[in-house]
Order: C-alpha cells, then structure tokens, then sequence
C-alpha cells in the first residue's frame, strides 16, 4: 500500500439484506453548516462529485446526474431524505448514496455509505468514492489525496476476484486513454512499470503451477503457449513455486519480466501472487493501467477455469473481427440484448453455426471485456478501440472433442455479421 494512502480512509465492504454496502468515514476541518456546501453549490460539488447534480435537494425531488467530458447518456434519481445541514440520501442511478454530517470539535465527521445492487463492481467503486471523497476533504484543508489508479488494485487485493469482476466505467477509459502514437520519439529514455496482483485460486499448489507453466494449462485461461524450461527466457523454475520470463532486451532497453509467486497455505486452495514489471520507451504509466485491466480479466479466467473446468483437457481458440470502428463496442452490446440485459449472471447465447448454439451466463463484464460460461467453455470478447484493434473473441473449450475449425468459423461469421460495415 502507498504510504500516501492511510489505512483509516480506507472503505469497507459489508453484505447486507438487500445486496452490498460501502461505508467511508472522512474529517472535514470545517462544520457542517460549511461542509454541506459542498453538496449544494455546483461550482463546489464539481470539484469532487463524479456527475453535476441538477435539480432541487429537497425531500421526493427528481434529480438528473451527467457525468462531465464524457459521451455517457445522463442519468436519472431522486432525493431520498435532506436534512439540511446533517443528512443527504440519493438515489443516484441504479445505488443510494448516504451522506451524515456530525459535528465534532475539530468540523465535521462525514459518513458515507453507498448501496450496491452488484458484487462485481465493489473494488471498482470503492476505489472511485475514495478518490472522490479524498478531492471532498482536500477543498478543506486536506493535503493527501490518492487516484482511482492507485486505489483500485488495493481495494482488489482486499475485496477479492468476485468483487472485481467489473473494472473500469467507459468514461474513466474515455477520459484517461494512453496518448496517440507518434512517428517522433518523444524521449530515447525508457521508463519504469509495475503491475501486482493478488488471487485466491480454489485449487491446489500442483494444480496451479500445470496451470501458469505448462501449454495445455495456459491454453485453458490465457492462450496457446509452451514454455521451456530450459530457454534463457525463463529465469525462475521452481515447480508448484515460482516461475519468472523475461523478455530480451530492444534495441531501445525495453524489457519485460512476467512473475508467478505460489503460497499454497492449504492443500485446497492457493495464493497466487503475479507481477509484470520491466521498463518501455513511452508513456509506461498508461501501459501499465491498460495492461492491469487486462491481468485482472485473465486471472479471473484463471479462477474461473479452476473453479469449474480444473484437469480437462482444454483448446484455446480466437477470431477477430475485420475492421475496428468506434461504435463497434456499443454494436457488440447491442447485438447481445444490450448493456442493462449483461448484468453478472444474465443468460447469453451465440449461434455459432455449424459449431452449435453455445448457451451460458455472463461471468465477467466490465468497460472493456465481456465474459461468458457455458457448459463447456469460457469466452471472453476483447475491445480494443483504444490501441487502434478490433474486437477478438477468446474461446477456452474444455472437452476430449473440440472442433475448433468449426468454432473457430462460427465466430468469425458472428463477428463479421454483428459488426457488419454501416
């Protein structure tokens, strides 16, 4: 954990009767006659509320919420209960947002709560309230404030995989994308990254190292690869412990070293401890965020093959569509029923042609990926509009027959159909 993050303005997570609960606890160094401002004077709640809140804070008002440089639709909600100036309770989209105001000698302890109606965005948006109400404090005299960056693989470690399964909203990509390729360099020095994550797998230490080491266990959650002991690419074999690659060096000093930590405390289950760090010409900080995004999806593939498909034999398949277009994510959404219909557990179906009707769930969903189980598969679709690629599909089929020429075909026509030029 950064030393700038204080373990006392961490969020928790309960569950409740009615679904999840967030709950931060913030000092403000002014009392709640002033804080409250900052709930009801626009030019002061833009500094640290994600949307603007436009209408009246009264009782049983209407309120509409836009989130700002952002192509979102607006959205919609209601004031719950104002007690002006101790209590706010919104209904701000599909959560309820608490705030309580109490006095104390030194202003104001602000309490806030938010109700979740999904697990799988609770690391997502802890991590988002944190930032925020870190921006609230800091317009009161607050010098540490922390960015949803740095807080989100935190509130991964803390919270586990099944409450991060949904990363990113559109508009955080929209508004913090890497910058755009260059024919110049812009500096012929390179710089140093980092990416740690943490999961708990449900399997055992053997189970998980034929899983990260050997080619029918990587074909199972991340793609078809062998791995050599043997090669000067592999520079920690340790079976059932440790497994490290790293990448030669570019001609520019780029490098990449790919680190597998086993701590097996139980036979049943496993703490799996992953790092990708090295050090690239460019803008590594955003590299590092766009590929965190990424780990967080193949771990939790990682998980799930282990959870449901752990020892079958396993085929890694792909297709990509021909040509990327800026609506193509919101095409693919579309096609399968549409953003509101691919909630964590919805029903989902492809006709894949002659390769059969793959029938399953939604497992994964998040602003960037979407994931899918069936009985004897994990499929999971890639959007790449912010590298400049097309949207791939990955196909994990488990089973002794697999027809991947079929599979393989059937997405290909799928893709080809669903994004078909407009």
């Amino acid at each position: 954990m950064s030393d700038a993050i204080k373990n006392d303005r961490l969020g928790t997570l309960t569950q409740t009767a009615n679904g999840w609960q967030l709950q931060f606890v913030r000092q403000l160094n002014r009392p709640p006659a002033i804080a409250w401002r900052a709930f009801v004077e626009p030019e002061l709640v833009a500094r640290w509320f994600p949307s603007s809140i436009e209408g009246e804070l009264v009782t049983g008002s209407p309120l509409t919420f836009t989130i700002p440089q952002s192509q979102a639709e607006p959205f919609h909600g209601e004031v719950i209960d104002a007690q002006e100036p101790h209590r706010l309770v919104l209904r701000w989209g599909p959560d309820v947002l608490r705030f309580e105001l109490t006095e104390i000698p030194a202003g104001t302890a602000l309490t806030m709560t938010v109700e979740l109606s999904e697990l799988g965005r609770a690391a997502r948006d802890t991590a988002g309230w944190h930032e925020c109400l870190d921006k609230l404090a800091k317009e009161f005299g607050e010098s540490d404030a922390a960015t949803w960056a740095d807080l989100h693989p935190i509130y991964v470690a803390r919270f586990g995989p099944e409450a991060s399964t949904i990363g990113p909203p559109q508009e955080y990509l929209e508004t913090h994308a890497p910058p755009a390729a260059s024919d110049e360099r812009e500096s012929e020095s390179t710089q140093a990254f980092e990416i740690q994550k943490e999961i708990e797998l449900p399997a055992s230490a053997e189970q998980v190292w034929a899983a990260i080491a050997t080619g029918p266990g990587l074909a199972a959650w991340f793609m078809s690869m062998d791995i050599d002991p043997n090669s000067s690419m592999v520079v920690a074999w340790q079976p059932g412990q440790h497994l490290a690659i790293q990448t030669p060096a570019e001609a520019d000093g780029s490098s990449q070293t790919f680190d597998y930590r086993i701590d097996s405390a139980e036979s049943a289950h496993t703490l799996l401890r992953f790092s990708h760090r090295g050090t690239m010409a460019g803008d590594a900080n955003s590299y590092a965020r766009m590929m965190g995004y990424g780990w967080d999806m193949y771990l939790y593939t990682l998980g799930q093959y282990l959870t449901h498909f752990a020892g079958q034999p396993a085929v890694y398949i792909e297709a990509e569509a021909s040509a990327s277009g800026p609506d193509d994510w919101s095409l693919l959404l579309q096609a399968l029923g549409g953003a509101a219909s691919l909630g964590l557990g919805s029903p989902i179906s492809f006709d894949l042609g002659e390769a059969g009707i793959a029938t399953g769930v939604i497992d994964y969903n998040t602003a960037t990926f979407l994931g899918a189980r069936t009985a004897n598969a994990l499929i999971r679709f890639h959007g790449r509009a912010l590298i400049a690629m097309p949207i791939a599909v990955s196909h994990h089929a488990y089973g002794e027959s697999v027809d991947a020429a079929a599979i393989t075909a059937g997405w290909q026509s799928w893709l080809t159909t669903t994004l078909a030029p407009r």
